[in-house]
């Protein structure tokens, strides 16, 4: 909303000589103070914007400016489209800046490229929308948060940036619950509020997110050629060796971790893993057990799960950052 404000103030003084703070501040339903911190926003970015006070003050763009759109390839801006029409896939709130940006470049909207970041429940954009926004106005929120051993957790968290990676959004923030940096996955937060409490500027330490010391597993894994979508749907071109029995072998490095046993079972009876011997028999000796539960009665499974429970003492978090893997 800040970013589709600014433009929109530009655009507004583009073609009206002048405007108040008051006008403004009603249009997009701020305050006056919120108006003038955007005016030195604009400022600050080199757009020559100024205000006037007393009877025939306003705010004012210096006269003779224009924001040429000379100055921009029809490729550039072609790509600035481009970048608004992706926002657009997780939020709605750039159909207007994207209209205007089209009407000054003089563009007519072409769909060469479609996404959805969201999901078919919506969900994902309501819960993105919320902590976009109060990363923006620098807000605290609360959640509850389910951790990699399904215990769920009540959180308190200073939002910092929300990050795309390898198809998963995940939220970089302070958890004042930890006291630490931490890295939660969108899709394990539930319930969540922006709180009223504010937070100052606060960086996360990205550099040291670069060289996180994760220990991981090389593993060859033989694949029947009826797995062949998933293959190259998950992996790269690289990774995969088609034999000439039209099977795969796949080779692929992960840390070592219940995640990655649960993705080679994924598979069922169309993989087995080769090598190392190591992992081989941590797949058999689940299989084992799978075998093992499927025999017993609900009670027994039942009460399996509560000592289980009752032994873990893995802390249901987010990805703790200093560390480098997920707890």
């Amino acid at each position: 909303m800040h970013l589709q404000r600014l433009f929109e103030i530009v655009y507004l003084l583009l073609y009206r000589k002048k405007v108040t703070a008051k006008e403004l501040a009603e249009r997009f339903e701020v305050s006056t103070r919120t108006i003038y911190r955007d005016i030195d926003t604009l400022s600050a970015a080199g757009i020559p914007i100024y205000t006037n006070k007393g009877k025939d003050g306003g705010i004012f763009l210096m006269e003779h400016f224009i924001l040429n759109r000379a100055l921009l390839s029809e490729e550039e801006q072609q790509l600035i489209l481009s970048a608004l029409k992706g926002v657009q896939t997780i939020t709605d709130d750039t159909n207007d800046t994207l209209e205007r940006m089209r009407t000054l470049f003089h563009q007519q909207e072409t769909d060469w490229i479609a996404m959805d970041l969201s999901d078919w429940s919506n969900r994902s954009r309501k819960l993105f929308e919320t902590i976009r926004d109060a990363i923006q106005i620098r807000h605290a929120i609360s959640f509850t948060y389910c951790g990699s051993n399904g215990i769920q957790t009540k959180r308190h968290a200073y939002p910092l940036q929300l990050w795309f990676k390898e198809h998963t959004w995940y939220l970089k923030a302070y958890c004042t619950t930890r006291a630490d940096y931490r890295l939660f996955k969108l899709s394990r937060m539930q319930e969540v509020f922006m709180e009223k409490e504010t937070f100052l500027p606060m960086q996360y330490p990205n550099e040291e997110d670069k060289t996180l010391p994760i220990a991981t597993t090389d593993i060859t894994l033989w694949v029947d050629s009826c797995m062949a979508y998933r293959l190259y749907d998950e992996y790269a071109y690289e990774q995969i060796e088609k034999l000439e029995d039209g099977n795969f072998l796949v080779h692929i490095s992960f840390p070592e971790d219940e995640w990655v046993y649960g993705m080679l079972l994924s598979y069922g009876p169309y993989a087995k893993v080769l090598s190392p011997s190591t992992v081989k028999e941590k797949v058999k000796q689940r299989l084992q057990a799978m075998q093992k539960r499927y025999e017993e009665d609900v009670e027994t499974i039942a009460l399996h799960t509560q000592e289980t429970k009752e032994k873990s003492s893995v802390d249901a978090d987010g990805i703790a950052f200093k560390k480098g893997k997920e707890r």
